[in-house]
């Protein structure tokens, strides 16, 4: 339609109807799936497990915290000192931010004047003070729903403004709470100038700092002056550990009886490396946790078996066909089957030595976990610690692909602990006895037994009984020779106390009717392969991928990113291919330095292999392969070079 006239006039056009547009939703199929079904329900399982860890890690600070600001709202007016917590929060605490929201809340109990301020929203001491007000002023407006008022503009966010406001909402003598949760990130003149405005409206207005530190308490005493830190009223606040959090994390998650799904072998020593090498954060641990469980289950509806104890029967009458010859060809299943020495097995038998199977693994787990930490218990305060300070170390020896007792560090330990004094050994079997009391179910007679030995003990005397005289011990026509060898004999008698006997025989029943009989490997038992997961290579790629390889072999085989037919062939440089894979291939082909001018006419040769014409390139081929160019060397494998400026210098 033409809209051009000589006079002037009105031009009417029809009106578009706008509209949602009806949107294609694709359907994610494997969420109907079984092995996602399980997945998620044992996601779900560890999501809730480590909620309950982080109430009961942040539970005895966030209690501090509290009953701080609760005692400053109570005092009716402060002095001359601000009431300040340091928060010690350590050098590595990736997870604090957790933590921060956790405060926040419970100060929100206390008090609706709540600030958070970064260093990124503090570079000058006027947009300092302007987030304060800003976030205080109209926080605690939505807070009260008060959406007739309008919020206090970011140019009028002074303290004068604070203060005239707080004069007449403040009703019940509330504080305003400033976190500062990256105190070293601050700039130390910023931080005394605030410091010394607040301490100047302490009179009208009452101050709470809470400082984040994660260094030491040194660095507030070096960071600000004498004139800024005596106007501070200091109480220190010290988070807990992130090993601890670790700790409560794999008792209550990983080595949990409640979630099936069991991490072993190089997985876990890896997840446990990354956690105590790399990060220090137990929320990249439990994501990692994530990626093992996803890649255990993805596409494997056998997997479904990994359940709990209750649901082994129902899931097992679930299974197809399919499963049941995915299952079959277990090798661990297979080795089973094969102990049978049965011709044939229907699929009703199959069934019936799944369920009872699935139950034993159940028993092994269990009785394994328990069996472990009493050797943990037992061998804790050996000279040296063999199997190491903490639960986690004895367990990755453990959970490899060799009993634990056939171990080096396992016959140290057996030799260490006969070496134990009788008080020490009491202690110990003790600590076992108490920590026994806590399950629901042990392995059998090992309480009265346990028990049994440590009466004994007891009881035994550390004297060496001497034995009475022997009459006529040496014969009156015995020879010189075996005169001698009767006294050898003798002096290799060895006599011990009734201590050592005692002791002796509570080895040779922890080693041989407890030790040997729990701790073999997961490996070796029927049906591991659908409860654990070991493969720390494939684990490794996902969380810990070589940028550079993976760059690599996107650009050297495009076809397994874009998946489409024309980038099928690998071997060849074909002009289907992207121009920045062609680029790639052909300077992979040249040597250190890379002349541009025949790298292009390669270029063009490989795109329109019918162009004759060197001196006429056409423009937009140029173009794409100066942007090819432009790209590998963002990527990091090739740069220019002063030394000739028609060349570029490989990097790889």
């Amino acid at each position: 339609m033409e809209d051009v006239s000589v006079s002037k006039g009105l031009f009417p056009y029809a009106i578009n109807k706008f509209g949602k547009r009806k949107r294609n939703i694709i359907k994610d199929t494997y969420k109907d799936s079984s092995w996602y079904k399980v997945f998620n329900e044992t996601w779900s399982l560890v999501e809730n497990a480590a909620t309950k860890v982080n109430d009961k890690t942040f539970s005895e600070i966030l209690l501090d915290l509290k009953n701080f600001v609760t005692k400053v709202k109570d005092i009716p007016s402060l002095l001359d000192e601000i009431p300040t917590g340091i928060l010690l929060a350590g050098v590595n605490l990736p997870d604090h931010n957790l933590l921060l929201q956790k405060i926040i809340i419970e100060f929100y109990s206390i008090t609706p004047y709540v600030a958070m301020i970064w260093s990124r929203d503090a570079n000058s001491l006027k947009n300092l003070i302007e987030e304060i007000v800003y976030q205080i002023i109209n926080k605690s407006h939505e807070k009260d729903n008060l959406n007739c008022l309008s919020e206090v503009k970011r140019n009028n966010c002074t303290f004068y403004t604070l203060s005239a406001w707080y004069n007449i909402k403040n009703n019940y003598n509330a504080p305003i709470v400033i976190i500062i949760p990256d105190f070293e990130s601050f700039s130390s003149e910023i931080l005394h100038d605030f410091i010394l405005i607040l301490s100047s409206y302490l009179k009208t207005m009452k101050f709470i700092l809470i400082f984040g530190v994660a260094t030491s308490l040194h660095i507030v005493h070096h960071s600000l002056s004498y004139d800024a830190t005596s106007k501070l009223k200091v109480q220190v606040f010290h988070t807990p550990t992130q090993l601890k959090n670790l700790s409560y994390i794999l008792d209550d998650i990983v080595l949990s009886s409640n979630i099936p799904f069991k991490l072993t072998g190089r997985a876990f020593k890896l997840l446990v490396d990354i956690f105590l090498y790399y990060d220090f954060s137990v929320q990249s641990f439990l994501q990692s946790y994530k990626i093992c469980m996803w890649k255990h289950f993805y596409l494997q509806n056998e997997k479904l078996l990994c359940c709990n104890r209750k649901d082994i029967e129902a899931r097992v009458l679930e299974l197809t066909n399919e499963d049941l010859r995915r299952l079959k060809n277990l090798p661990s299943v297979k080795n089973y089957i094969q102990s049978l020495k049965k011709s044939e097995i229907n699929k009703n038998e199959f069934r019936i030595i799944l369920i009872n199977l699935l139950n034993d693994f159940h028993t092994y787990m269990s009785n394994f976990l328990i069996v472990l930490k009493c050797l943990y218990k037992l061998c804790i305060n050996l000279p040296g610690l063999p199997f190491g300070k903490n639960f986690r170390e004895i367990y990755a020896k453990a959970v490899k692909n060799i009993n634990l007792c056939e171990t080096t560090e396992y016959k140290k330990v057996i030799q260490l602990i006969s070496f134990l004094s009788k008080e020490d050994l009491l202690l110990n079997i003790k600590n076992i006895l108490s920590d026994l009391d806590n399950y629901e179910t042990i392995p059998d007679c090992l309480i009265e037994k346990l028990k049994y030995h440590m009466n004994i003990i007891k009881d035994a005397s550390l004297d060496i009984e001497v034995p009475a005289p022997e009459i006529n011990v040496f014969n009156e026509n015995m020879n010189r020779l075996q005169w001698k060898e009767k006294l050898k004999l003798k002096s290799l008698e060895t006599r011990n106390s009734p201590y050592r006997e005692a002791q002796s025989n509570l080895l040779n029943y922890l080693d041989q009717e407890v030790f040997e009989k729990y701790l073999k490997t997961p490996d070796k038992i029927p049906l591991n392969e659908i409860f654990c997961y070991n493969d720390a290579i494939s684990v490794n790629e996902s969380i810990k991928g070589s940028m550079k390889a993976s760059i690599h072999n996107s650009l050297n085989y495009p076809n397994s990113v874009l998946e489409c037919d024309c980038c099928v062939s690998n071997s060849e440089i074909v002009p289907t291919h992207p121009d920045l894979t062609i680029v790639y291939k052909l300077h992979l082909e040249a040597r250190k330095m890379i002349n541009l001018y025949d790298w292009l006419q390669s270029f063009l040769t490989v795109i329109d292999p019918n162009q004759s014409d060197e001196q006429n390139v056409d423009p937009v081929l140029h173009a794409r392969f100066t942007r090819a160019v432009a790209e590998l060397q963002f990527l990091g494998f090739i740069k220019a070079t002063r030394k000739k400026t028609d060349h570029v210098k490989r990097l790889t």
